[in-house]
């Protein structure tokens, strides 16, 4: 059994319209969120053994502050610059070659790619996984075999979320 973790990453800032939106940094509800998301990871045990981002500003800086809360090592973060722009299937693709290595992975991106992902592996209906929104899902993956799909969704939790703590299922 495998685990897969897909984070949208935290509220970026708006406060400089000339920013290149690669370029644009978190604001300060986001840089909370995320500190926030990564603390609820860290109590309720969950630390990926693998983490790849978007290269993206805003995307990396998520990565960098759940890592810090997880305790897992910021150096070791994979920045995909595959994950910046792409859709649900690079993402997809991103993960299953990911899979083949490890029992989790938390992949940081961006929407919609993220969304459509989330409702493509489980049948659910998200509609917009929120800013720091995190979805678990549970994979029986073995490189013999396709991706059984639907996969289960553990939890979805997010930054306004009320109901805690996290549990994987």
């Amino acid at each position: 059994m495998k685990t897969v973790y897909l984070i949208r990453h935290a509220k970026s800032s708006w406060d400089n319209v000339d920013c290149d939106d690669y370029q644009r940094p978190l604001n300060r509800r986001g840089k909370k969120n995320a500190q926030e998301m990564g603390e609820r990871l860290s109590v309720a045990g969950i630390k990926p053994d693998f983490i790849v981002s978007s290269p993206a500003k805003r995307a990396r800086a998520t990565a960098r502050r759940i890592a810090k809360s997880i305790g897992y090592p910021k150096k070791e973060i994979v920045y995909n610059r595959n994950l910046y722009l792409s859709d649900r299937d690079t993402y997809l693709d991103i993960m299953v070659d990911y899979l083949h290595q490890v029992q989790s992975i938390a992949i940081i991106g961006h929407n919609s790619a993220i969304t459509d992902l989330a409702e493509y592996l489980t049948g659910e209906t998200y509609e917009n996984i929120v800013t720091c929104g995190v979805v678990a899902l549970s994979v029986q993956y073995s490189e013999k075999n396709a991706l059984p799909l639907p996969l289960k969704c553990l939890f979805y939790d997010y930054p306004k979320n009320t109901q805690r703590p996290l549990s994987l299922g």
